[in-house]
């Protein structure tokens, strides 16, 4: 999985969720771009997702998530939105537009992030990326295209 931050010019930064010393709020520290993004936006984005596709309420696949404790809010995502085989697929964009998604809370995702990983495959990679949600900013992992038709 990888970590984007808002700074364009940083390289991504792989992290890992099996543990909390991820280093990464330090480089959102400094990421300047999104206003009300601060340490508690930051924590926890293991239980937070994005969804935009197949996986939204309502979705063809939302039964995914169906069965998972939480809250969905809706959320806006900046970046660029294509289909690949008849999918959405996003693609992070810092300074793209925005797009509306979902951003479901539950602190039972990180449960069930192996079987998504699986459902998704090789086309789509997991990475943490801002989301705004009632005008602040939050960390949330997403589902992003590698490819788009």
């Amino acid at each position: 999985m990888k970590f984007l931050v808002g700074a364009v010019r940083e390289p991504p930064l792989r992290v890992d969720f099996h543990g909390k010393a991820c280093g990464y709020k330090n480089s959102l520290l400094n990421a300047t771009r999104y206003q009300n993004l601060n340490s508690s936006n930051m924590d926890n984005p293991e239980t937070k997702l994005i969804v935009y596709g197949s996986l939204a309420p309502g979705g063809v696949n939302a039964f995914l998530l169906a069965g998972l404790v939480g809250e969905w809010h809706p959320c806006r995502i900046r970046g660029r939105m294509g289909t690949y085989l008849g999918f959405k697929s996003f693609r992070y964009d810092p300074q793209g537009p925005e797009y509306p998604a979902w951003l479901l809370s539950s602190a039972d995702l990180p449960r069930i992030i192996p079987e998504l990983d699986d459902f998704e495959g090789e086309e789509y990679e997991r990475l943490v990326i801002p989301a705004r949600v009632s005008g602040r900013w939050v960390m949330a992992q997403i589902y992003a295209g590698k490819y788009s038709d």
